[in-house]
Protein backbone atom coordinates (compact mmCIF):
# COMPACT_ATOMS: atom_id res chain seq x y z
CA UNK A 1 0.00 0.00 0.00
CA UNK A 2 1.37 3.52 -1.02
CA UNK A 3 1.81 5.78 1.76
CA UNK A 4 -0.41 9.01 1.83
CA UNK A 5 -1.00 12.71 3.08
CA UNK A 6 -2.55 13.17 5.89
CA UNK A 7 -4.31 16.74 6.43
CA UNK A 8 -6.25 16.55 9.73
CA UNK A 9 -9.60 16.00 10.22
CA UNK A 10 -8.24 15.94 14.00
CA UNK A 11 -11.14 13.96 14.99
CA UNK A 12 -10.84 11.58 12.17
CA UNK A 13 -6.91 11.15 12.70
CA UNK A 14 -7.19 10.94 16.68
CA UNK A 15 -10.01 7.85 15.92
CA UNK A 16 -7.75 6.30 13.39
CA UNK A 17 -4.74 6.12 16.35
CA UNK A 18 -6.49 5.48 19.08
CA UNK A 19 -8.46 2.28 17.41
CA UNK A 20 -4.93 0.83 16.83
CA UNK A 21 -4.86 1.17 13.03
CA UNK A 22 -1.58 0.84 11.00
CA UNK A 23 0.58 3.63 10.09
CA UNK A 24 2.03 2.35 7.11
CA UNK A 25 5.79 3.75 5.44
CA UNK A 26 5.63 7.45 4.00
CA UNK A 27 1.70 8.45 5.91
CA UNK A 28 2.18 12.13 6.50
CA UNK A 29 0.97 14.13 9.30
CA UNK A 30 0.69 17.35 8.26
CA UNK A 31 1.30 20.35 10.91
CA UNK A 32 2.18 23.11 8.32
CA UNK A 33 1.67 23.19 4.89
CA UNK A 34 0.43 26.86 3.59
CA UNK A 35 -2.21 26.29 6.35
CA UNK A 36 -1.88 24.94 9.88
CA UNK A 37 -3.54 22.02 11.41
CA UNK A 38 -6.81 22.33 12.79
CA UNK A 39 -6.55 24.11 16.05
CA UNK A 40 -2.78 25.20 15.94
CA UNK A 41 -1.37 28.50 15.92
CA UNK A 42 2.55 30.16 16.30
CA UNK A 43 3.14 32.85 18.93
CA UNK A 44 6.26 33.72 20.58
CA UNK A 45 8.02 36.22 23.56
CA UNK A 46 10.41 38.23 24.41
CA UNK A 47 11.51 39.85 21.40
CA UNK A 48 10.98 36.61 19.42
CA UNK A 49 7.56 36.63 16.33
CA UNK A 50 6.18 33.08 15.16
CA UNK A 51 4.10 34.17 12.22
CA UNK A 52 2.55 33.10 9.01
CA UNK A 53 3.92 34.83 5.73
CA UNK A 54 3.45 34.52 1.81
CA UNK A 55 6.68 35.31 0.97
CA UNK A 56 9.66 33.48 0.92
CA UNK A 57 7.72 30.10 1.01
CA UNK A 58 9.69 26.62 0.13
CA UNK A 59 9.11 25.50 -3.69
CA UNK A 60 6.11 27.92 -4.61
CA UNK A 61 3.81 27.28 -2.01
CA UNK A 62 1.35 29.87 -0.92
CA UNK A 63 2.87 30.43 2.43
CA UNK A 64 5.37 29.69 5.46
CA UNK A 65 6.29 30.28 8.80
CA UNK A 66 8.59 32.53 9.94
CA UNK A 67 10.91 33.53 13.14
CA UNK A 68 12.18 36.87 13.69
CA UNK A 69 14.06 38.20 16.23
CA UNK A 70 13.78 41.86 17.09
CA UNK A 71 17.69 43.57 17.39
CA UNK A 72 16.95 43.82 20.95
CA UNK A 73 15.24 41.00 23.27
CA UNK A 74 14.54 40.07 26.67
CA UNK A 75 16.38 37.07 28.23
CA UNK A 76 15.71 33.45 26.87
CA UNK A 77 12.85 34.55 24.19
CA UNK A 78 10.87 31.93 22.23
CA UNK A 79 8.08 30.84 19.41
CA UNK A 80 5.44 28.10 19.96
CA UNK A 81 3.39 26.50 17.20
CA UNK A 82 0.51 25.08 19.43
CA UNK A 83 -2.90 24.20 20.39
CA UNK A 84 -4.56 24.67 24.09
CA UNK A 85 -7.67 22.91 23.12
CA UNK A 86 -7.60 19.11 23.89
CA UNK A 87 -10.04 17.73 20.75
CA UNK A 88 -6.88 18.76 18.68
CA UNK A 89 -4.53 17.03 20.45
CA UNK A 90 -3.15 14.12 17.95
CA UNK A 91 -2.09 10.63 18.75
CA UNK A 92 1.17 10.33 17.36
CA UNK A 93 2.08 7.08 18.99
CA UNK A 94 1.75 4.85 16.04
CA UNK A 95 4.19 7.28 13.96
CA UNK A 96 6.81 6.70 16.53
CA UNK A 97 6.48 2.92 17.02
CA UNK A 98 6.86 3.03 13.52
CA UNK A 99 10.29 4.66 13.65
CA UNK A 100 8.78 8.02 11.65
CA UNK A 101 10.63 11.31 11.73
CA UNK A 102 9.90 15.29 12.47
CA UNK A 103 10.79 16.87 9.28
CA UNK A 104 10.65 20.52 7.50
CA UNK A 105 12.16 22.96 5.20
CA UNK A 106 13.97 25.50 6.35
CA UNK A 107 15.44 28.96 4.92
CA UNK A 108 17.73 31.51 6.69
CA UNK A 109 17.46 34.96 5.66
CA UNK A 110 21.64 35.71 5.59
CA UNK A 111 23.79 33.98 7.69
CA UNK A 112 24.02 33.26 10.96
CA UNK A 113 25.71 31.69 14.31
CA UNK A 114 22.22 30.96 15.73
CA UNK A 115 20.90 27.48 16.39
CA UNK A 116 17.09 26.70 16.99
CA UNK A 117 16.62 24.82 19.33
CA UNK A 118 13.48 22.15 19.28
CA UNK A 119 11.00 20.07 21.61
CA UNK A 120 7.53 19.14 20.78
CA UNK A 121 4.87 18.80 23.70
CA UNK A 122 2.75 16.62 24.98
CA UNK A 123 -0.62 17.25 26.61
CA UNK A 124 -1.34 13.63 28.64
CA UNK A 125 -1.84 14.82 32.04
CA UNK A 126 0.50 17.93 32.72
CA UNK A 127 2.09 19.27 29.97
CA UNK A 128 5.32 17.67 28.83
CA UNK A 129 8.08 18.40 26.51
CA UNK A 130 10.65 16.11 24.97
CA UNK A 131 13.86 16.42 25.11
CA UNK A 132 15.48 19.81 23.29
CA UNK A 133 17.50 19.29 20.08
CA UNK A 134 19.77 21.46 18.02
CA UNK A 135 18.82 21.62 14.60
CA UNK A 136 22.58 21.56 13.93
CA UNK A 137 22.42 18.36 14.60
CA UNK A 138 20.88 17.57 11.36
CA UNK A 139 21.63 20.40 9.08
CA UNK A 140 24.34 23.07 8.86
CA UNK A 141 22.78 26.07 7.95
CA UNK A 142 24.18 27.80 5.14
CA UNK A 143 23.10 31.62 5.59
CA UNK A 144 21.82 31.24 1.79
CA UNK A 145 18.28 33.11 1.33
CA UNK A 146 17.54 31.31 -1.78
CA UNK A 147 17.86 27.78 -0.74
CA UNK A 148 15.55 25.76 1.40
CA UNK A 149 17.29 23.21 3.35
CA UNK A 150 15.28 19.76 4.58
CA UNK A 151 15.74 18.67 8.17
CA UNK A 152 14.56 15.20 9.47
CA UNK A 153 14.91 14.50 13.03
CA UNK A 154 13.95 10.92 14.14
CA UNK A 155 10.92 10.59 16.96
CA UNK A 156 13.06 8.23 18.76
CA UNK A 157 16.10 11.30 19.18
CA UNK A 158 13.02 13.27 21.04
CA UNK A 159 11.56 11.04 23.21
CA UNK A 160 11.21 7.20 23.80
CA UNK A 161 7.88 7.78 25.75
CA UNK A 162 4.48 7.36 23.33
CA UNK A 163 3.18 10.76 23.03
CA UNK A 164 -0.79 9.99 22.51
CA UNK A 165 -1.80 14.12 22.85
CA UNK A 166 0.77 15.56 20.45
CA UNK A 167 -0.19 19.68 21.23
CA UNK A 168 2.60 21.56 19.57
CA UNK A 169 6.52 22.34 19.18
CA UNK A 170 8.54 24.78 20.94
CA UNK A 171 11.55 27.05 19.43
CA UNK A 172 14.36 28.65 21.29
CA UNK A 173 17.63 29.92 20.47
CA UNK A 174 21.38 29.15 21.15
CA UNK A 175 22.63 31.50 22.29
CA UNK A 176 19.84 32.26 24.27
CA UNK A 177 20.86 35.90 23.88
CA UNK A 178 20.59 35.96 19.81
CA UNK A 179 18.86 39.00 18.13
CA UNK A 180 18.09 40.13 14.70
CA UNK A 181 17.59 36.79 13.03
CA UNK A 182 15.24 35.14 10.46
CA UNK A 183 14.29 31.81 9.87
CA UNK A 184 11.71 30.70 7.94
CA UNK A 185 9.69 27.12 8.23
CA UNK A 186 7.83 25.45 5.94
CA UNK A 187 6.11 21.91 5.46
CA UNK A 188 5.90 20.82 8.65
CA UNK A 189 4.94 17.33 8.95
CA UNK A 190 5.37 13.67 11.04
CA UNK A 191 6.25 11.15 8.36
CA UNK A 192 5.81 7.60 9.41
CA UNK A 193 9.22 5.19 8.81
CA UNK A 194 8.86 1.44 7.85
CA UNK A 195 5.06 0.21 8.61
CA UNK A 196 5.04 -2.22 11.00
Amino acid sequence: MKGKRIVATTGMMIIMLVLGCQVFAGEELVIFSDSSLKGFSPSGWKGAHFEIVTSPAWNGSASALRIKMDEKVEPNPGVCFNTSKAENFINISKFQESGGSLEFYINTSKPTTTDLIICLYNAAGEFEATKKISISNYVKLDGDSATWQKVSIPLKDLTGKPYTQFSGMLFRFSPPTASDVEFYLDEVKIISGASK
